[in-house]
């Protein structure tokens, strides 16, 4: 295995999210297989050189649907 393999497989993975994409993740609803793949990825015990940020709008924005309903 060369250095730039190596170097790719522990560089660690960083994401953010949007609203929908975490909403429909948390209800468990239909995902693009890409997406649903990072979150799954990112939430596993084993990937623990993976992150996802959920930005403050996106929690001020579930909290506000939140409330609508």
């Amino acid at each position: 295995m060369s250095n730039d393999q190596n170097d790719a497989e522990i560089t660690p993975k960083k994401y953010v999210t949007d609203t929908m994409a975490l909403v429909l993740w948390l209800e468990n609803r239909k995902l693009p297989a890409k997406v649903k793949g990072i979150f799954e990825a990112t939430t596993s015990l084993l990937a623990s050189n993976s992150q996802i940020f959920i930005p403050g709008t996106v929690l001020a924005e579930i909290a506000y649907l939140s409330e609508k309903k």
